[in-house]
């Protein structure tokens, strides 16, 4: 009987942290611009956390792709499967280092791209510029993949 009450607590507070965003509140990461965040405020509230990572494609990587429905349905989907606003952050920060700079992949730097079907795939991309901290050793090549 105590855990049930435990468990209780524990859903009545994970469902008051959810009506925080209910009552007009959101958080906005850190790492995206106030001139972003206001972009991202043009929009319903409801659909906030669908706009932040558009927004935060175009500040990093100077692009001025508008917020629509064909993007924040990407981007809602990969909510959906438990992906988190960091991931995106993390899969645009790992691309757009890769591609700002290449002319024949800079032009996949776009929404359609990013947040599809291929966005696992770019979030558990080793980054080649980060050092391995295991060493050579445990390589993926010496392990055989």
């Amino acid at each position: 009987m105590g855990n049930d009450s435990k468990s209780k607590s524990k859903s009545k507070s994970y469902i008051e942290s959810k009506n925080i965003l209910s009552s007009n509140t959101f958080v906005f990461p850190d790492w995206l611009s106030e001139k972003n965040i206001e972009t991202v405020k043009k929009g319903n509230f409801g659909n906030y956390e669908v706009r932040v990572p558009i927004a935060y494609l175009n500040q990093v990587a100077g692009k001025q792709y508008r917020i629509v429905e064909k993007s924040t349905k990407l981007v809602h989907a990969r909510l959906t499967e438990g992906f988190t606003l960091d991931d995106f952050k993390t899969v645009i920060d790992t691309k757009v280092a890769e591609w700002i700079n290449d002319t024949n992949m800079n032009k996949y730097l776009r929404p359609e791209t990013l947040f599809g079907n291929k966005f696992e795939g770019y979030l558990n991309q080793r980054k080649s510029n980060v050092p391995d901290t295991y060493g050579d050793e445990y390589s993926s090549e010496n392990l055989g993949f």
